[in-house]
């Protein structure tokens, strides 16, 4: 996504007009669910959603650098997590 959004960026940069660009639209969505601003917000995320999610930013995460993301969907650590509560906000 971000060599796409530079093309654009270089072309506008050369002269092009932005109206003349054409449209391109993402084919890949990840859902990435930050745990830490849904707890300040008191937003309570279904098991189901924690489940499906691609990544989750814990407030540990925020300790180290970088985030670490999850092998696979509904990992054996993300359930068990789950169903400690740890994850009920």
């Amino acid at each position: 996504m971000e060599a796409v959004l530079i093309e654009y960026v270089d072309k506008i940069l050369r002269g092009a007009k932005p109206a003349d660009l054409p449209i391109e639209q993402p084919t890949q969505f990840k859902l990435v669910i930050n745990l830490k601003t849904a707890r300040a917000l008191a937003l309570t995320i279904p098991e189901s959603i924690l489940l499906q999610a691609d990544k989750l930013v814990r407030e540990s995460d925020y300790a180290r650098e970088g985030n670490r993301e999850l092998g696979e969907k509904g990992s054996d650590q993300c359930n068990a997590l789950i169903h400690r509560n740890k994850f009920v906000i």
